[in-house]
């Protein structure tokens, strides 16, 4: 990663997201990573702490909510080390991978260069962002995974609730021969 100047209050008070009055009065109870800090108090938002963190490391800031990492990069086995190191798959270039992530970092980078084995690049987006695709990713996987199983497991029903065409054809017969019998039958047999 690369080495950052800016410090991230004076990129926050650049952008208006909070009054150097503020900043100042605040640090004093800060404890931990300044933009967590700062958002748990309520004097920042996701969207200006990622605006600010992607300012300070100099790399594009995305909302991977509106344009969505490639699908084919989602992978359910790696779903513990994308919330352990808050990043996702953002896109497959001929440079390389590229990551999004609401924390960039040298741990993320010296993880990501080890596991992918190819040249990374790095987008920022914030938390909630992140944290909401990745929600939605990890549904989708269980709901499909979940319905593979089922059609696995038992391959005569339909796991989509439809019926199969033998299923079809037995409840056809089966109709038939009650009609059938209740037209042709004597009553007194029945």
């Amino acid at each position: 990663m690369a080495d950052t100047h800016a410090r991230l209050g004076d990129i926050l008070v650049a952008h208006g997201a909070l009054t150097r009055e503020r900043l100042e009065s605040s640090l004093s109870t800060l404890h931990g990573r300044m933009g967590h800090a700062l958002r748990s108090l309520g004097l920042i938002d996701g969207r200006a702490l990622a605006s600010a963190v992607a300012e300070q490391h100099t790399l594009p800031r995305v909302d991977i909510l509106q344009s969505s990492p490639a699908a084919e990069l989602f992978s359910p086995t790696d779903y513990a080390h994308y919330i352990n190191h808050h990043f996702v798959p953002f896109v497959r270039t001929s440079d390389g991978l590229t990551l999004a992530t609401s924390t960039p970092s040298n741990a993320l980078d010296a993880f990501a260069r080890a596991h992918y084995r190819c040249p990374i690049a790095y987008v920022v987006t914030s938390e909630r962002e992140l944290t909401e695709h990745l929600s939605r990713r990890a549904s989708t996987t269980a709901t499909r995974k979940a319905r593979l199983t089922l059609r696995r497991l038992h391959p005569s029903m339909g796991a989509d609730r439809i019926m199969l065409p033998h299923q079809l054809r037995g409840l056809f017969i089966l109709c038939a021969s009650l009609l059938a019998f209740a037209v042709f039958a004597p009553p007194a047999a029945w």
